[in-house]
């Protein structure tokens, strides 16, 4: 094989790992691959330069955990598991909080454990917000001419 068809079979090849998303997964893994093993070689030398302390604020309150719950949610809803390798010890999960599951994140949300699997938590959250929002305007019509106003609370 020539330099010329070599290059075009790189290219080829490239192209077509692109167009049915392989490359990316690939990308994802090695992202994730490279951060498990520089979290792995800061665990052993015990130094904490990379501690979030902004995630750790956080998570010392239930809405702070159950939100990085609500995330992780999210991630497995799509699949997104080279993103969980990473998100997981980045986020402190098993040392500062547990994610149990999608039915245990819907429970302590208040909401039907049952109502609509097709989507993740986060959009059931996002629907019911901009339902309220809508709902919010009350009509404070008091008399019976019908000229009452409206105000938004």
């Amino acid at each position: 094989m020539s330099v010329e068809e070599d290059v075009e079979l790189k290219d080829l090849l490239a192209q077509t790992l692109e167009t049915n998303g392989c490359l990316a997964r690939i990308r994802a893994q090695l992202r994730a691959s490279i951060f498990l093993a520089l979290d792995e070689d800061i665990k052993l030398s015990r130094h904490q330069p990379l501690m979030n302390n902004k995630i750790k604020t956080h998570l010392e309150t239930e809405e702070g955990k159950t939100m990085f719950c609500i995330v992780r949610e999210f991630l497995e809803f799509f699949n997104l598991c080279f993103t969980v390798s990473v998100f997981e010890p980045e986020s402190y999960a098993g040392t500062c909080y547990q994610y149990e599951g999608r039915q245990k994140v819907a429970k302590a949300l208040g909401l039907d454990v049952f109502e609509d699997k097709t989507v993740p938590l986060l959009l059931q959250l996002i629907r019911i917000a901009q339902a309220r929002s809508k709902s919010i305007e009350i009509d404070l019509n008091f008399n019976s001419t019908g000229g009452g106003r409206k105000q938004i609370l």
